[in-house]
């Protein structure tokens, strides 16, 4: 069963004075309320654990910063939030990079138009997209279905 906010609220004062198991508590009750959270905006379970635990470690290394003027929860939410903001800028910009990358060598290795050669990737790309929509949906049904049997 979730910790009322005041709870967490008097785990994290604790945990500002030092107390790292106060903060694990926090941790241990909050984990799987984060976790649902991202499900529905990470693209991959994968991505949502990793942000899960940069989140956490962020807010263990912020926790002097926090003030109960709203919820820890909602604090540690917002952290999230931006951490999966960045990671995700950071994917578009690698994958935006190998892509004009591979479209450049992949230009010059064919003797077609440069407009079919570009099309073709298009058209590939959109389709491998597709099936990785499909496999992420799937996926995170499945979380949101152990997330929420956690939470019982």
């Amino acid at each position: 069963m979730a910790m009322d906010p005041k709870d967490i609220d008097a785990l994290i004062v604790a945990a500002q004075g030092g107390d790292r198991e106060a903060f694990a508590a926090v941790v241990v009750d909050l984990y799987p309320q984060l976790a649902g959270f991202l499900a529905f905006h990470a693209p991959t379970p994968e991505l949502m654990d990793e942000v899960v635990q940069a989140s956490f470690v962020t807010a263990f290394e912020k926790v002097s910063d926090y003030k109960p003027v709203g919820t820890f929860a909602g604090w540690l939410k917002g952290i999230a939030r931006n951490t999966l903001r960045r990671e995700l800028a950071r994917r578009h910009r690698h994958r935006h990079r190998h892509r004009h990358r591979h479209r450049h060598r992949h230009r010059h290795r064919h003797r077609g138009s440069d407009v079919e050669v570009i099309d073709a990737l298009l058209a590939d790309e959109s389709l491998q997209n597709m099936e990785r929509e499909v496999a992420i949906a799937d996926e995170r049904q499945q979380l949101l279905v152990s997330t929420i049997a956690l939470m019982s």
